[in-house]
This record gives C-alpha cells, sequence and structure tokens, in this order.
C-alpha cells in the first residue's frame, strides 16, 4: 500500500511540476508570437506585388486557393484568403484580413482572423 502512495505522490509531483512550468512559460508575451523572415535580393517594389495579386501570391504560397481582393492593398481594405490546409486533411481554411497599416512597397500590417480557430495580426 505505501508503495501505491509513493507512486501515486510521484506522478502527482510530475504533473503538479508541468503545470507551474506552463504557468511561468505563459508569463511571457512570446509564446504566443511565430516570427520568420527571409531576405530577397529584389527591389521592394517588384516584390509587392507578390504580397496581393492573386497569380503572383498564388506562386509564392502554394496552398493558396484563392485571394480576394487581388488589388493594391489600402488601409482598411478588407480581404479574404481561402487556403487548402494540407496539415489537416485538405480541409479550406478561410482566412479574413483587414489591412491596419501600409507604406506602398515597404511595408504591410494586417489583422487576420479565422473564425472559430485564430485571430492574429501581421507585419
Amino acid at each position: 500500500m505505501i508503495w501505491l502512495t509513493l507512486i501515486a505522490a510521484a506522478l502527482g509531483g510530475v504533473v503538479a511540476l508541468a503545470a507551474v512550468t506552463l504557468l511561468v512559460l505563459g508569463q511571457f508575451d512570446s509564446w504566443r508570437r511565430l516570427e520568420a523572415s527571409i531576405e530577397i535580393a529584389r527591389p521592394p517594389a517588384q516584390i509587392w506585388p507578390f504580397i496581393y495579386e492573386e497569380a503572383k501570391l498564388k506562386q509564392w504560397v502554394t496552398w493558396l486557393v484563392e485571394a480576394k481582393p487581388s488589388a493594391e492593398p489600402t488601409l482598411g481594405a478588407r480581404g479574404r484568403w481561402l487556403m487548402r490546409d494540407e496539415n489537416n486533411g485538405g480541409e479550406l481554411m478561410r482566412i479574413d484580413s483587414v489591412v491596419t497599416a501600409m507604406e506602398p512597397a515597404r511595408r504591410l500590417e494586417v489583422d487576420l482572423d479565422v473564425t472559430g480557430s485564430f485571430t492574429g495580426h501581421g507585419e
């Protein structure tokens, strides 16, 4: 009987340690961020159309099915991306976006929303 008590106490300690570790790590802002960057040896004006022209965007983002509108972004503009999520059995994922800040051919910021799944901010 004492062995069962010791085993239960050890398992409880492992679970408690894991919970405390997750609580501590959850206090850092970076746990919610996904960052990536790439340098492209082309002038920004040459790359800019690849973030909004549907045909060019689909060359770059291979799982993209549809991107609307296919016009140069403007502040406050709304858009929709329809992506085929190969990591989720080929299910289609609709991402709604709103342009929140921009400098043509230099910087674009959008708020992203997948209803029932996630929201985010892209720069």
